[in-house]
Formats: structure tokens, C-alpha cells, sequence
């Protein structure tokens, strides 16, 4: 998106934002304000047809029709309850056979240790968007088959049933909701955003052509107002979603600034632990989340590659999970997540594992 300014009066150019800049309701806040200001005005000052302004509230209205049906759909609702039963389950399958990796008895040790590394790669997915958890489920079952005989040594397979189970359903589920959308005529958010860009785009442009080339009934003085105006109404709305965005970052660096003021206290006995002077270890500023648990990458003098502890008992531990990490002359810049939901995605292989491959996303 261009800013131009009006530097003669001899054409007028009236600045407009993208679908693809705002999420979908701060872009229908955006249209329906434009909309208001435009319809306020005698369209023949403008030079606008009736047709036009009807296709533009048309699509402004497709939009409401999506956002309200996003909200009630009673398959959203469902799929939320899914994916929070297919969630436990996951977590419940990853965290038993890595709790029982330090089982004494030895069968269930062996057990934990096929299941563990055959599993392991799916740490995480419980964050991912729908589409990409139900892709990386479908392979953990796939993988799951590997090991049926030690699951079962671990008390697991009514588990992996279950989860099978309540995955068919989310599917199905996630089908119905396709089919509702497809029933209504409404398609996607996106879709309808890209449509309304488009007629919106086909006003301004009317606009600016009739201000070029003006008729008696066009209003020249009319069309430089209402160019303020919309003008005024997208510097407001970028405005709210710079906020937005800013405010998500802020939140982030606010909780590494909390990690690291957690951390910070417990380097010097960390440090003493493993016979190095306090100030050869220092926090890296990486933190991972697996399993609602946090890990954190140490530096330490004299290694080329971070040490990840854990907590425990107000204590810095050594974590017995592989955390890969960019190295610490990396550490410290910014590093683009490997998919946009930040969880790694697991990786192809005939064993040991994921045979499901999807771009992690966020959950909406």
C-alpha cells in the first residue's frame, strides 16, 4: 500500500488498503466506514451507479454473513471440544512413554524407549492449526503401528484407540463445516475480503476518473472531501492494527524478559554444579515450549552449541530431551520460526519417524 498526496488539483487519488493487510474484521470494520462515508454523498456528485454501490454492499455484506456464522457455527464448537479431547490424548501417549523412560523395571523401560523414538518428532503438534495437527495425527497413528506391542506393555493402547477414534470424528466434523460454508454460498473469508477489494478498488477508480473528467453534475469539491475522508478512515485503521501487532511483540518480549529474569538467579549455583566460574554461563535467550513445559538455552564459555535445562525444584537441570537450537553465534538474531506456528515439523523417514507432513499453522 502506496500514500500519495493530492499535489494538484488537476487529478485526485484516493489511497485504499489491501485485503490481505487487516485480519478479517478489522477489514470489515474498514469497508463498512468507507462504505458509510461514500453512501452519505449524492452518487451523482460522484459519478457512481446505483449497481455499483450495490455490488460493494453486497460483498460488505457477505463478509458479515461470514464473520457471524465463523461465531455460532455449532461445528466450530465442536471441533473446539475435539480437538481439546484429541489434545490430552496426544500429550497423555508423549508423556507417558517419556515418563517411563526412567521406569527400574526394564521391560517398561524398553518398552517407553521404542515408543518414545518412534513418537518423539510429534512433540508439540497440540499448538498447530487444525488442518496441521490432523495431518501430523494421522501420521502418529501411522507410526504408532510400529510399536503396537510396547504401547501395550505401557497401558497405551486403549489410548491410541481413542485417539483414532475421536480423529475420525474431528474429521468428519471438519467435512460438515466445509459442506455448511459450501450450502450458504458464502466460500471463505479470504475469498469474499478479495471481492469486496475489487469492487471497492473499481469505486475509487470511478471516482478518480470522474474527478479527471468532470460533467455537470460531477462535484469536484464533493469527490476531495470524501478522498480526505476515506484517507483519514485507513490511517485510523492501520493505525489499529500496528497496535495489534505491536502489542503481540511486546507480549513476547515481555515473557522473555520474565524467562530470563527467572533464569538469571540460578546461573551461579548451575555454573558451581559443573565446576565453572559464575560468569562462563550466561542465558542465550531461547526459550522452547514442548508439552506445557519450557526449556532454556544456556551459553556456555568455550562451546560452540547450547546447553537446554529445564527447572526443577528452583534448580537449573540438564534436560534429557534433544532441543535443536541455533548455534550461540546465531542465538542472538532473529530467527524466523521453521513454520508459522513456531512447533517444528516432524520429519519423513521409514522409522523412528512421522509419516504425516503439513505447514504448521496457527490455531484459530
Amino acid at each position: 500500500m502506496k500514500n500519495f498526496k493530492n499535489l494538484t488539483t488537476d487529478y485526485l487519488v484516493i489511497n485504499r488498503v489491501a485485503a490481505m493487510t487487516f485480519d478479517k474484521a478489522l477489514h470489515l470494520d474498514y469497508q463498512k466506514r468507507c462504505y458509510d462515508f461514500v453512501a452519505a454523498i449524492d452518487k451523482e456528485k460522484l459519478r457512481l451507479s446505483d449497481e455499483l454501490l450495490k455490488r460493494w454492499k453486497a460483498c460488505i455484506d457477505v463478509e458479515v454473513e461470514i464473520n457471524k456464522a465463523t461465531a455460532a457455527s455449532q461445528h466450530t464448537a465442536k471441533l473446539a471440544q475435539l480437538d481439546g479431547d484429541r489434545d490430552a490424548l496426544v500429550s497423555g501417549i508423549l508423556g507417558t512413554s517419556e515418563s517411563q523412560l526412567a521406569s527400574p523395571i526394564s521391560t517398561r523401560k524398553k518398552a517407553a524407549e521404542k515408543v518414545f523414538f518412534n513418537l518423539r518428532a510429534y512433540q508439540g503438534i497440540q499448538r498447530e492449526s487444525y488442518s496441521a495437527e490432523s495431518a501430523h495425527i494421522h501420521g502418529l497413528l501411522k507410526d504408532a503401528e510400529k510399536c503396537t506391542a510396547e504401547l501395550a506393555t505401557l497401558g497405551l493402547t486403549e489410548v491410541v484407540d481413542e485417539l483414532k477414534n475421536v480423529q475420525a470424528t474431528f474429521d468428519k466434523v471438519a467435512g460438515q463445516r466445509v459442506d455448511e460454508a459450501v450450502a450458504t454460498n458464502l466460500g471463505t473469508a479470504k475469498e469474499a475480503c478479495k471481492k469486496t477489494d475489487e469492487v471497492f478498488e473499481l469505486v475509487c477508480r470511478t471516482i478518480e476518473a470522474a474527478y479527471i473528467f468532470p460533467d455537470a453534475k460531477g462535484d469536484r469539491q464533493a469527490m476531495t472531501k470524501l478522498s480526505g475522508e476515506l484517507d483519514k478512515v485507513m490511517r485510523e485503521e492501520l493505525s489499529t492494527h500496528r497496535t495489534r501487532v505491536t502489542a503481540g511483540q511486546s507480549a513476547k518480549a515481555k515473557e522473555l524478559e520474565q524467562d530470563s529474569d527467572l533464569i538469571e538467579p540460578l546461573l551461579a549455583a548451575f555454573a558451581e554444579g559443573r565446576g565453572l566460574a559464575p560468569d562462563k554461563v550466561s542465558f542465550a535467550g531461547q526459550v522452547r515450549r514442548l508439552s506445557k513445559k519450557k526449556y532454556y538455552a544456556l551459553s556456555v564459555a568455550g562451546s560452540k552449541e547450547l546447553l537446554w535445562v529445564e527447572v526443577q525444584k528452583g534448580a537449573l537441570v540438564v534436560t534429557k530431551r534433544k532441543i535443536e537450537s541455533a548455534s550461540k553465534e546465531s542465538a542472538a538474531k532473529p530467527k524466523k520460526p521453521k513454520n508459522e506456528g513456531g512447533a517444528e515439523s516432524p520429519k519423513t523417514s521409514d522409522e523412528g519417524k512421522p509419516h504425516g507432513e503439513a505447514t504448521v499453522t496457527p490455531k484459530k
